[in-house]
This record gives C-alpha cells, structure tokens and sequence, in this order.
C-alpha cells in the first residue's frame, strides 16, 4: 500500500509539472487538463469519503484498544466495544513496557485498531464540560484528574466515584472525553486535525491515515459532512 501511494503521489507531481509544460506549449490542452485534475480530485474525495464510511462501519462492529498518553507514559487505557474493558495497573503497566518497545502488533492483538491519544487532545478541545452521569466535570480538572495519581479527588464535589479505583476513574473520564469531545459525530474534523498535528497514534493505517498529510483537510472536512449526513439518515 506505501509503495502505490508514493506511486500515486509521484503520478500526481509529474502529471502537474507536465501540464504546465504543455499549457504553456499548447493553450487548446488546458480543458483536458482541467478535465484530469477534476478527475484526480473526485477520485480522491471518493477514495477519502469510501474510507471514512468503511472506518465509521468498524468502529461500530469491532473493537479498538485505545491509550491516553503524557511523554510516551500511558496515562490510561480500555478496549472500546459495547461493554468497554478497563485496564487495571497489571494491564496498563504490561502494555506500558511493549509500547515503548514499539510492540503493536502485539498491543493490538485480535482487535481492530490500536490508538494512542496524547493528553494534547483533551487540552487543544474547546472550554467544554462532561457528562459523567449526573456529575459535571471541567476540561481543566478532567485533565488534572487523568494526570494525578488520584483523580477521585477531582470529584469528590459530586461523591459519586470517590470510593472507585483510580484506574477505572481515568478511563472513565477517558471514554468520556472521547465519545463527548475527541470523536464527537458533530465535529469529526477535530479528530483528523489531531492526527496531522501528530497528537494520535494510529496501528494500523488505513488509506486514508496514510495520505491525510498530503491532502487539504477543506477535502476531508467535504468528505467528513458527507459522511456525517449519511450516518445521520442511516440511524433508525
């Protein structure tokens, strides 16, 4: 798949720097021209769009091991399905050691995406605040509470999970973060900006992970309100 991406994209510059060439050489070819950009770039927002939707259809029918992370330290982590799975100390601490080994293939196992968000992602989101059932917690002490060793202190205000452990704690607040903010349906874009800033970490790449620095998120966000409309219409 690298091999025929830096393909495509060195097709891409040939194909520019040769029509300038022969605008300038010839004046009649630039409809054609226009013709082959416009054909590039539809083929390449479908290619986005059909990606998108083939990314948003697994998320929905398989699983991914999700991390947050502070300078390459895993602050928490859980496996996203429909009875999410929290990592405890034995769990964070082991996946801890094969991360910084560099060991996806092993992190990621069975399921279908390995993702490592860093703490980045929650301090770029905008002043919002989070629905942990009927308690309100601010960005400013979600963070302080996924970067303390006791983030039940941050909620003592509400006392609904004071008593719990501080693994569950976190990745709790975590999954909040990401359902509410990070991956809200109604700003996908801010997900993908991420991304380019380098702020996640995505095992496997799929098509689109792997061309997104080179494409112009005025394409993706296009694709992304697509996609959106489709999902929207599609939910019963």
């Amino acid at each position: 798949m690298d091999v025929i991406i830096i393909g495509a994209i060195a097709f891409l510059v040939a194909f520019t720097l040769l029509s300038i060439f022969m605008i300038i050489r010839n004046i009649r070819l630039f409809f054609f021209i226009t013709l082959g950009f416009t054909l590039i770039f539809l083929g390449l927002f479908t290619w986005i769009f059909l990606d998108v939707i083939d990314m948003q259809k697994y998320f929905q029918n398989s699983t991914s091991v999700v991390f947050l992370e502070d300078n390459n330290v895993l602050l928490t982590g859980l496996v996203l399905r429909e009875n999410p799975i929290i990592m405890n100390k034995t769990s964070l601490d082991f996946y801890s050691e094969l991360y910084k080994d560099k060991e996806y293939d092993i992190i990621k196992g069975q399921h279908y995406k390995l993702m490592v968000y860093s703490i980045q992602t929650v301090k770029d989101l905008p002043e919002i605040d989070f629905a942990l059932g009927e308690f309100i917690l601010s960005k400013e002490d979600a963070i302080k509470a996924l970067l303390s060793d006791d983030p039940g202190s941050y909620l003592t205000d509400g006392g609904l999970y004071i008593d719990e452990d501080p693994y569950w704690i976190k990745a709790y607040i975590f999954g909040t973060i990401l359902t509410q903010g990070i991956m809200d349906i109604n700003d996908p874009l801010y997900f993908f900006v991420q991304y380019k800033k380098g702020n996640i970490f995505i095992y496997p790449k799929t098509a689109i992970f792997k061309v997104i620095k080179f494409v112009p998120l005025e394409l993706i966000k296009s694709a992304l309100k697509r996609t959106v409309k489709r999902i929207k219409v599609e939910e019963p």
